[in-house]
C-alpha cells in the first residue's frame, strides 16, 4: 500500500488495490469513498482516522489493538448476515499505515434526504418502511450484534427498499459505550436515554433508536426536537416527543416505545401492529399526500422501490454518511494511535457488479415485469396495490352502494335486508382474501408468491366463514337500525308507523311491519334507519373489511389517482 496520509487522500490514489474515486462522506473518526477495484468493480471504502495517530504508549496501543479486534470480530459477524435490509461487508485491512473496511455501494438518498425531499411517509408507506427495518435490525440482533447508531442518514433509500448501513467506523469504548470519562458516541434525539444515563448499548437500545427513526419518518421531523443540545437529551429522558398529526394507534404505539422505563416499551412487533392497523383505515390518514403514488416521483428511489417490489435490482449502489456527533458528559478523550497488526482481508462473499459511474435509473428499465402484473379481477396493472389504495376505493364504493341497497326498503324491506347481507358477506370474504394476500405479499419482501393463486382459491371456505362470521352482527345492526327508524320517522311526521301484530302465547305484541306500503312514512323510515347504522358503523370502523374487499372487486388492481 502506499504511503500516504490521511489527510491527502485524493482521487485516483490507490489504498490497498482500490482506487478511490470520490469522497462521499465522513465523521471524526473517518472517511468515506466511492471506490473500484481492478474489476472495475465499485464499493463504498470507510477509511479509520484513528489509524494514522501513531503513540509509543503500550497501555494506549494495547487498548486501540483490542478495539481492532474488535472491529474484526463485528465485521466478520456481518459476514454472516444474508439480508437485503443490510449493507454486506467485502473487505477489510488493518496493518497498513491507513486501515479500512470496503463495503457494499449502495445508490440513493439517505432517509433524512428522502424525507426533506419527498415528505413523510404514511400510511401503507410507513407500514412498508417499518416492516423493512424491522427485519432488516432483527437480522442483525440475530448475528449477535448490536448497530448502536441507527439514525436517519444510517439507512439508505433504494429502489429495493431501505437498507441498514454503518456499523460503525472503529468500535471504540467512546462509540458504543460511555467511556471512563463519560464521552458518547451518537446522534441526539436518537439516543436511547439509558445510554446517556451510562448504560450499554443492547439490543432494547437499538429498538429505541429504530422507533426515533420511524417516528422521524412519520412525522417528517426529529420527535425530540434538534437544539439545544440539553434540552433534546431531557426530552429523550421523558419521552416527550411531538408525535402530532400522527393518527391514534400509530400515535399511541410510538408513545409506549419511545418511553425511558425500558421494561415499560411496547415491542418493536406491537409498533408494526398498530402502523399497520391505521395503515388499513383510509380515514385514519386523511390527509395522507403519498409522493409513492405521484407521477412525479416516478424517478425517485423512494418511488421505484413500491414499483419494483417484485424485482431484483442487478446494480449496486452508493453510500453516504454524515458526521457522527459527540455528547460529551464528563471529560473527552482524543483518539490516539493503534498499532500496526497482521493483515486481515476477509473472504468477499458474492457481491454484484455495479456501474463505474452513480446510476440514473430510468423507469423503463422497470417497466417489461411490472406491464405483466394481473390482478385477480383481471384488471392489467402497472405495479401492486395497496391496502390503503384497496381501503380508499372501498370507502368511495360502500358510499354509493350502502344507499342503494338501503333504498330497496322503500319498496320491500326483506329484499332490503337480503341485498344487504348477500352484498356484506361477498365483500367481507374477499376482504379477508385480499388481507391474507397482502400479508403474504408482505413477508415476501413486497413480492407475490408462486402459486399464491391456488393459494387464494384455497383459503376461500375459511375466508367465507370469517366473512359470515363478521357479517352477522352488522346485518343484526343494520336491521334494528331499520326499525328505530321505521318507528321514529313517522312519529316525527306526526302519524302512526304500520304495525303488524305478533302473538307469543297470551301476549299480543305490536312490531314495525316488514311489508310497509311502498314509499309510505314506515318504508322511508326504514331507508333512513339503515343509513344511520351504516354510517354509525362507518364511524366506529365496523366497515374496513368491507371496503377492503369492494376496494378489490372494483378493478382494485388500478392505482388511485391525485
Amino acid at each position: 500500500m502506499e504511503d500516504i496520509s490521511i489527510v491527502d487522500l485524493q482521487p485516483g490514489n490507490n489504498v490497498g488495490g482500490y482506487t478511490l474515486i470520490a469522497r462521499l462522506g465522513g465523521g471524526a473518526m473517518g472517511s468515506v469513498w466511492r471506490v473500484k477495484d481492478d474489476g472495475g468493480n465499485q464499493y463504498a471504502m470507510k477509511i479509520l482516522r484513528a489509524s494514522m495517530n501513531i503513540s509509543g504508549s503500550e497501555d494506549i496501543d494495547g487498548e486501540q489493538a483490542r478495539a481492532r479486534l474488535r472491529l474484526k470480530r463485528e465485521a466478520l459477524a456481518l459476514q454472516r448476515i444474508h439480508h437485503p435490509g443490510v449493507c454486506s461487508i467485502v473487505d477489510m485491512e488493518l496493518d497498513a499505515s491507513i486501515a479500512f473496511i470496503v463495503t457494499e455501494l449502495i445508490d440513493g438518498h439517505n432517509l433524512r434526504e428522502d424525507v426533506a425531499e419527498n415528505g413523510p411517509y404514511l400510511a401503507d408507506d410507513l407500514e412498508r418502511l417499518a416492516h423493512k427495518l424491522i427485519e432488516a435490525v432483527q437480522a442483525v440482533h440475530e448475528a449477535g450484534i448490536i448497530h448502536r447508531d441507527i439514525k436517519p442518514t444510517n439507512v439508505m433509500i433504494a429502489a429495493t427498499g431501505p437498507v441498514l448501513v454503518d456499523f460503525g467506523i472503529a468500535m471504540g469504548e467512546g462509540e458504543s459505550h460511555v467511556t471512563r470519562t463519560g464521552l458518547v458516541m451518537g446522534t441526539p434525539g436518537f439516543i436511547a436515554p439509558e445510554i446517556i444515563e451510562g448504560s450499554d448499548a443492547d439490543e432494547l437500545t437499538d429498538w429505541w433508536s429504530l422507533a426515533a427513526v420511524l417516528a422521524f419518518a412519520a412525522t417528517g421531523k426529529p420527535v425530540f426536537g434538534t437544539k439545544p443540545l440539553m434540552a433534546v437529551l431531557e426530552r429523550a429522558a421523558s419521552g416527550n416527543a411531538d408525535l402530532s398529526g400522527l393518527p391514534p394507534k400509530t400515535l399511541a404505539a410510538f408513545r409506549d416505545v419511545l418511553q425511558p422505563q425500558r421494561e415499560k416499551r411496547c415491542s418493536p412487533n406491537a409498533l408494526e401492529q398498530a402502523i399497520s392497523e391505521d395503515a388499513m383505515n383510509p380515514l385514519a390518514w386523511p390527509e395522507a399526500n403519498r409522493p409513492f403514488d405521484r407521477s412525479a416521483a416516478g424517478e425517485t428511489a423512494r418511488a421505484m422501490w413500491r414499483e419494483t417490489m417484485d424485482e431484483k435490482i442487478d446494480e449496486s449502489q452508493g453510500e453516504s454518511t454524515d458526521e457522527m456527533q459527540t455528547i460529551c458528559c464528563d471529560n473527552v478523550i482524543e483518539t490516539s494511535a493503534l498499532p500496526l497488526s497482521a493483515t486481515t482481508v476477509m473472504p468477499q462473499r458474492n457481491t454484484v457488479t455495479s456501474q463505474p459511474h452513480a446510476v440514473t435509473t430510468q423507469p423503463e428499465h422497470y417497466e417489461s415485469n411490472i406491464s405483466q402484473d394481473v390482478d385477480s379481477s383481471g384488471c392489467a396493472v402497472s405495479n401492486p396495490p395497496s391496502q390503503y389504495s384497496y381501503l380508499l376505493r372501498g370507502a368511495w364504493a360502500l358510499t354509493i352502494c350502502a344507499p342503494i341497497c338501503s333504498l330497496i326498503a322503500i319498496v320491500n324491506v326483506l329484499d332490503a335486508v337480503a341485498v344487504s347481507a348477500l352484498m356484506m358477506w361477498i365483500t367481507a370474504t374477499v376482504g379477508y382474501n385480499i388481507a391474507a394476500k397482502l400479508r403474504r405479499q408482505q413477508l415476501h419482501n413486497g413480492t407475490t408468491p408462486r402459486h399464491d393463486v391456488v393459494m387464494r382459491v384455497a383459503g376461500l371456505p375459511w375466508h367465507s366463514v370469517c366473512g359470515l362470521a363478521y357479517t352477522i352482527p352488522r346485518i343484526i345492526g343494520i336491521v334494528a337500525g331499520g326499525v328505530v327508524g321505521s318507528v321514529a320517522y313517522p312519529l316525527l311526521c306526526g302519524s302512526a308507523p304500520e304495525l303488524l301484530s305478533v302473538t307469543f302465547g297470551s301476549v299480543q305484541v305490536f312490531v314495525p311491519t316488514y311489508h310497509p306500503e311502498i314509499f309510505s312514512q314506515t318504508s322511508v323510515g326504514y331507508v333512513l334507519g339503515f343509513i344511520v347504522a351504516w354510517i354509525v358503523m362507518a364511524i366506529i370502523k365496523g366497515t374496513t373489511v368491507f371496503c377492503s374487499g369492494l376496494g378489490a372487486l372494483f378493478c382494485s388492481s388500478r392505482r388511485v389517482e391525485d
